[in-house]
């Protein structure tokens, strides 16, 4: 065997631990007869620098090449399904080309990969595991396929650490943005959510400080607290599907809002701007102030002809009755009947 360059082609598999901490190795080319790639196959092989996997592969197991602390260069076999947690974990990888077959792409798969810049998840992808991009601090672009219906997204944070973060798309089978998914990505400006989002969860977005502009796709039904608090919006639309919006929620330097028709409760401070001079109210709707935390108390009434001037909604929204709950229908219809705190 060439200890530089291997060229595997012998086997149907590779074993755990078969090349494990194997530092004189450069080049791997793994043949078309394989179908697996073991545990830790390939950890630790510090100078791995460049690796095929043949059209037979399918599935890559947890840590395949972690730590191969020079790989740059990988070639995705198009029969892949699944890869492993952390199987490209502290690699020098820059870009990276997920066939279309993959449906799994479990945790930390690329945790650490301090180079890669971007990253495509094709639609049939279906889960993504917690932490996959923690660390990628040169990651400026991800795309979301329309398969992946969830984002885990733990303590220790699917993006956290993606300090370059510019540009994200979330395909349409996403249906909850998860809290803290983005919380303080400074340089992100660009985000298209899919049409299947309903929740954007507590401070997804958080002290985005690029973040301009974002549509809220038709469809979303609860925005959370604090969701885009600390932002840039200058602007924003509510569609017509969203019922709930939470405490702070837009939290920064808002001078225009639209809210849809279909609003039943806004929590207090929800939009927290002194430069906003112009709500929008769509359809008629009175709401009813209270007050109070764990026992709502009846405070007043905001009727829809008082809401109807876009500058005087605006001052009620901002000033007048800001440190209140306003809601539209019964109270104990509403999710959060008994524990108000925080909303």
């Amino acid at each position: 065997m060439d200890k530089k360059h291997l060229v595997i082609d012998n086997v149907t598999s590779i074993a755990d631990m078969a090349f494990k901490d194997c530092k004189t190795l450069e080049s791997v080319v793994i043949g078309d007869r394989v179908k697996s790639i073991g545990y830790k196959a390939f950890y630790g092989c510090d100078n791995l620098k460049s690796v095929v996997i043949g059209d037979n592969v399918e599935t890559i197991g947890q840590y395949a090449f972690y730590s191969c602390e020079n790989l740059k260069n990988v070639s995705i076999g198009k029969r892949v399904w699944f890869i492993g947690d952390s199987a490209f974990g502290f690699t020098s990888i820059e870009n990276i080309k997920i066939p279309s077959g993959v449906t799994t792409i479990d945790g930390c798969a690329f945790v650490r990969c301090e180079s890669l810049k971007s990253i495509v998840i094709p639609d049939n992808v279906k889960r993504l595991g917690d932490e996959l991009f923690r660390g990628c601090a040169a990651l400026e672009s991800v795309t979301i396929g329309n398969g992946v219906t969830r984002i885990d997204n733990s303590v220790q944070g699917f993006f956290s650490g993606c300090s370059s973060l510019t540009s994200v798309t979330i395909g349409d089978g996403v249906k909850e943005i998860p809290e803290y998914l983005f919380e303080g990505k400074k340089r992100l400006a660009d985000v298209k959510l899919g049409k299947g989002v309903k929740v954007i969860g507590k401070k997804a977005f958080y002290c985005c400080y690029s973040l301009k502009n974002i549509i809220i796709p038709d469809g979303v039904e609860t925005i959370c607290e604090e969701a885009f608090s600390g932002c840039a919006l200058t602007s924003i639309v509510i569609p017509d599907s969203v019922t709930e919006i939470f405490h702070k929620a837009f939290c920064g330097p808002l001078t225009d809002v639209t809210i849809g028709k279909n609003v039943k409760f806004i929590g207090r401070f929800a939009f927290d701007s002194k430069k906003l001079t112009s709500v929008k109210f769509r359809g008629n709707r009175d709401f009813k102030i209270y007050y109070g935390d764990n026992n709502l108390r009846y405070y007043t009434s905001v009727f829809s002809t008082w809401l109807s001037d876009p500058k005087a909604a605006a001052k009620y929204l901002t000033e007048t009755y800001q440190n209140y709950y306003w809601v539209h229908g019964e109270v104990d219809k509403l999710r959060y009947p008994t524990n108000w705190v925080g909303y």
